[in-house]
């Protein structure tokens, strides 16, 4: 799922970029008399700088598509986002334990029904504007306790101040009763990442509880851009997370043995 004109697997590498995909290109042969005019004997050929990532991606690209790993579903407004997770959520929960939910969407925290919209233009004559926003409904919370109770349910915390990052973190745990929240500072979040997760006593809370630290466990997740310039953290939260998500099923199947 994913925000319609957002990025997206494998051509993220070239959309929202300051390289645009078209320098990657070039002509063979004879080139186009004008650019409504093509020659005939032109054809479109990649520069051979750009061939070996181009390459890699293509290849990746085409394993997903013919193996058919990767199914892609828009959504446009928080609504459209809302209703689809549900139906997506409730289709998977006959996978039961085996389904992970990577929940990564920035969700705004306020949006304007559509019964509140304006039919037209807003008009600018009487000056200032004032605006009355409803909370975004929360979606955790029938997530785990209704559409998928068996699901390996991921969420993300974003933050600017440091020190709310943790707490906030628990909070939602204790709240929802997931497995993981991923934390991240706004400043950071390319490199630095805190993975919370409960431990078997942690408790359950009501919204605005403290949470007491014991019940759960916080392991942070680094890179060194320096070092490696070209990585990016995900491929490493991905790889924590599937390790995370067999231990948890292995875990069930022993305790039910």
């Amino acid at each position: 799922m994913h925000r319609q004109f957002s990025l997206q697997p494998f051509s993220r590498h070239y959309s929202h970029s300051t390289h645009p995909f078209l320098d990657f290109l070039d002509f063979d042969g004879s080139e186009p008399t004008s650019a409504g005019e093509p020659s005939a004997a032109a054809h479109i050929v990649v520069r051979p700088a750009e061939r070996a990532q181009l390459l890699d991606v293509l290849a990746a690209y085409k394993d997903a598509q013919n193996a058919g790993t990767l199914l892609t579903l828009t959504f446009v407004t928080v609504n459209d986002y809302l209703w689809l997770l549900r139906a997506v959520s409730q289709e998977l929960s006959q996978l039961g334990r085996s389904c992970l939910y990577y929940l990564a969407a920035a969700v705004s925290d306020f949006f304007l029904p559509r019964q509140r919209m304006s039919e037209h233009k807003i008009q600018s004559g009487k000056g200032s504007l004032h605006i009355e926003m409803d909370q975004v409904p929360k979606i955790l919370k029938p997530l785990v306790a209704e559409w998928t109770r068996e699901g390996y349910i991921v969420s993300f915390k974003l933050e600017t101040d440091e020190a709310l990052l943790v707490p906030k973190a628990r909070q939602a745990l204790a709240r929802y009763g997931h497995q993981v929240v991923i934390g991240n500072d706004l400043h950071r979040r390319k490199f630095e990442v805190v993975f919370v997760s409960p431990k078997a006593s942690a408790p359950r809370a009501d919204q605005g509880e403290s949470v007491p630290g014991e019940h759960y466990e916080e392991s942070w997740l680094r890179i060194d851009l320096e070092q490696h310039p070209q990585k990016e953290i995900e491929e490493d939260i991905v790889s924590e997370l599937v390790k995370r998500h067999q231990a948890w099923i292995a875990a069930a199947s022993a305790a039910s043995a």
